[in-house]
């Protein structure tokens, strides 16, 4: 078990766990009422189970929403996910059209998933991934790891939730909202942040930032596509050129799991939450999954309840909490990261540039 120093930065994030995830937790809360919003509203509300993660991709566009990725998993999901209902609930008392009605109200469901996923199950890749610490050379092959690791998780959960092969998935067809993220989810979320990060308002540039962030996200997801098999090849070569090696590999979805890798942790060994070693488990991934889905329904149907006018707004931030996506903690504790035991997976991830460079000819 390696014990060393550091501190959190964020890694590339997963996709396909939070949309099967999102859709799960809205059927078991909401029935026939899920079911609805997922045939009128369906994409709006799988995109919306990204949560913020969708700024962490705007990496191409400038003026950059990264900053919003950054703070929202920091610390305040819960208070901005009570701004946006709130917001919705004052534009519903000025004559909002049913319709979108609907669409706002799917959108913050399905991002209302995202945090206790998040919280559930950082902590368990972050231990068996690892981190490169600064100035420490020999933690380097860890890069991407994290980014692998979820990708790997996909796969699985893919295949465990759904009987589908990952080389038969698009995950496109089923988030995109369009050329652009609908302008009333845009002007709600970003007026939402405002009041929840006060500090961080620019407001000549930060629909914009939203706008970016959304449009560099649907690119992302096309340039990773798992049927897309020449993105990875492009990928590849531009590993292999001048600009140096990012491992961009790492940000595709596997289509085969190398075998003699235990990366759901089912056999229940021991491990720890990264930043407090006394905190120890044997959780499995699915019982991690679990856990944050026992959570996450409740509060589903509590917010469906503030929206139906019969509880107050202040029990939306109550029930989805305010501590960090990134660690589970709360966001006054200090969270250095020192326990790790990694899975090997930056071998794994050399292993796929020797096969791709075995068919160059």
């Amino acid at each position: 078990m390696n014990q060393v120093s550091s501190t959190f930065s964020f890694e590339m994030p997963s996709q396909i766990s939070h949309m099967i995830f999102g859709e799960e937790v809205l059927l078991e809360a909401l029935e026939e009422e899920g079911r609805a919003i997922l045939e009128q509203n369906g994409n709006c509300f799988r995109f919306a189970c990204q949560g913020p993660d969708f700024f962490y991709h705007n990496q191409r566009t400038r003026p950059f929403g990264l900053k919003y990725g950054v703070a929202v998993h920091r610390e305040g999901y819960g208070r901005l996910v009570k701004n946006l209902v709130q917001e919705l609930l004052r534009l519903r008392d000025r004559g909002l059209p049913s319709r979108d009605d609907e669409l706002l109200s799917a959108y913050i469901l399905g991002f209302s998933t995202h945090a206790f996923l998040d919280r559930m199950t950082h902590p368990f890749i972050i231990y068996f991934a690892g981190w490169v610490k600064v100035g420490d050379p020999e933690t380097q092959k860890y890069f991407r790891c994290h980014a692998y690791l979820e990708r790997i998780i996909d796969v699985l959960l893919l295949k465990e939730r759904r009987n589908t092969a990952i080389g038969t998935f698009t995950l496109l067809s089923l988030v995109d909202c369009g050329q652009q993220l609908p302008y009333l989810i845009t002007k709600t979320l970003l007026k939402s942040l405002n009041i929840a990060y006060p500090k961080m308002r620019y407001k000549s540039r930060d629909r914009r930032r939203i706008d970016n962030a959304y449009i560099d996200t649907i690119s992302f997801y096309s340039f990773t596509d798992p049927a897309a098999t020449q993105f990875r090849q492009m990928a590849f070569e531009r590993d292999r050129g001048p600009d140096g090696d990012y491992r961009r590999l790492a940000l595709f979805h596997p289509l085969q799991i190398p075998p003699g890798c235990d990366f759901l942790n089912l056999e229940h060994r021991s491990w720890c939450h990264p930043c407090r070693r006394g905190l120890e488990s044997t959780a499995s991934f699915p019982d991690l999954y679990q856990e944050a889905q026992d959570l996450a329904v409740p509060a589903l149907r509590t917010i469906r309840s503030v929206l139906q006018g019969n509880k107050d707004p202040e029990e939306v931030e109550r029930g989805l909490g305010n501590g960090s996506l990134n660690t589970g903690l709360e966001a006054s504790e200090a969270c250095p990261l020192e326990c790790s035991d990694p899975l090997p997976l930056w071998e794994l991830i050399d292993q796929l540039y020797l096969e791709m460079e075995a068919t160059v000819p």
